[in-house]
């Protein structure tokens, strides 16, 4: 169980070290000086979570999600996010946006002395607990304040993701030969737990990596 979940995190990790550079307009040719000083800007206060991170418009809402969801969780027929198990992502969960966060905020951590390093910077349960425990409450707090904004925006996001997948959505009235206890039961894995960064025992906090400490968890 826990290996599919570091496989999952690495997964995620690796698709969005392929995102950072192009998203935010980070180019090699701007020299190690130059792109050191943009990562900065995007992880100050998690500025690279806007949809515009220089003025810091429309939180959540950068267009990193879309592309690294898209290609994690509804690249074909046959992704979670678009096949039988699809209703478990509409709205989009909470749990998944922060997922996201904290992977993006690890893939341009890897950039952050300008040029690319992605070790020591290991998108670890240890290392990155502390910022997806922050930006799942900063969401959650959010929602609580905002339900109605909130849940249209994971809605859209989750209607943006299925027409970039180009399927069709499924038809819920061919899936009732399963009630939701004999699904999953069948599933090889707890949806709650596969999207969070914290599979193990919420009782034990770990260490905090100094990654994740000091890359603005005041988000």
């Amino acid at each position: 169980m826990y290996q599919r979940f570091a496989q999952v995190r690495g997964e995620v990790k690796t698709k969005a070290q392929g995102i950072v550079l192009a998203n935010y307009g980070i180019k090699l040719s701007m020299g190690p000086f130059k792109i050191a000083e943009r990562v900065e800007e995007l992880l100050k206060r998690r500025n690279y979570t806007f949809l515009d991170p220089d003025t810091r418009f429309k939180p959540f809402q950068n267009t990193a999600y879309l592309i690294l969801a898209g290609q994690q969780w509804f690249c074909d027929a046959s992704a979670l996010g678009v096949g039988p198990f699809h209703f478990r992502f509409d709205p989009l969960p909470l749990p998944t946006i922060a997922f996201m966060t904290v992977a993006i905020q690890c893939a341009l951590i890897d950039w952050r002395s300008g040029v690319f390093k992605p070790k020591p910077n290991h998108f670890t349960l240890e290392a990155y607990r502390k910022s997806y425990h922050v930006v799942l409450k900063r969401l959650t707090d959010w929602q609580k304040r905002h339900p109605g904004k909130m849940v249209e925006l994971r809605a859209c996001m989750w209607s943006q993701l299925r027409a970039l997948s180009g399927t069709p959505r499924v038809d819920d009235s061919e899936d009732d030969f399963l009630d939701e206890d004999e699904m999953d039961q069948e599933l090889e894995y707890r949806y709650d737990n596969l999207y969070t960064l914290h599979p193990v025992d919420e009782g034990h906090d770990g260490e905090n990596g100094e990654n994740g400490e000091n890359s603005g968890e005041s988000a």
